[in-house]
């Protein structure tokens, strides 16, 4: 088989894939009470931050929610292609990960945390404490209810992961709010390089 042959198999191949996958969902997934619930979880949590947000510190907080979304949903893409885990209820057939996980629980868990706990003391005795609730509750709470399925991975593997994840935010906002007040003490770009 040369390489033009072979692409053709896959492109039909994937095709074949997401036929199945799109008919799967319509007959087992959509509109059971695991969806619902899904449902829930993407717009709920956003109403309570919209009352609780800083507004005055939204962009800040907003930046490092949108790099907790970035990295969770390619950690998330890389779990499922490497089958790690899978979801057996989706929001929508062609969605490979967690939606409601990755664009709302764990960014607004996140940004609350770091909203209310500044200091990078307290931002990492909470960011572990809520490592631990999602890695330990939260991953076998959603494989019982059969939204998330673990095939060779640990909750002890999420654990450190998750920690990781919001300490490098952090430490990338915290960072860019060091550039930008020193920009605004100096007006001088070329001074902090």
């Amino acid at each position: 088989m040369n390489e033009a042959e072979s692409l053709k198999q896959i492109l039909n191949m994937h095709a074949l894939f997401l036929k199945l996958r799109q008919d799967h969902w319509l007959h087992y997934e959509a509109f059971t009470w695991q969806w619902w619930s899904l449902v829930f979880f993407l717009f709920a949590p956003w109403l309570l931050w919209i009352k609780i947000v800083n507004k005055k510190k939204i962009v800040e907080i907003s930046l490092f929610g949108i790099l907790i979304f970035v990295l969770t949903t390619g950690m998330d893409a890389i779990g499922v292609s490497y089958q790690l885990w899978n979801y057996p209820i989706k929001l929508a057939a062609k969605l490979p990960h967690m939606f409601s996980m990755d664009t709302t629980v764990f960014p607004i868990t996140f940004m609350i945390i770091y909203q209310y706990y500044p200091t990078w003391h307290l931002y990492l005795k909470v960011t572990i404490i809520i490592s631990a609730i999602f890695s330990f509750i939260g991953e076998p709470l959603l494989e019982y209810l059969k939204v998330y399925n673990t095939t060779g991975w640990k909750y002890i593997y999420s654990f450190p992961i998750f920690i990781l994840i919001g300490a490098v935010c952090k430490y990338i906002v915290d960072w860019l709010i060091l550039i930008q007040l020193k920009l605004r003490n100096t007006n001088n770009f070329y001074c902090l390089w």
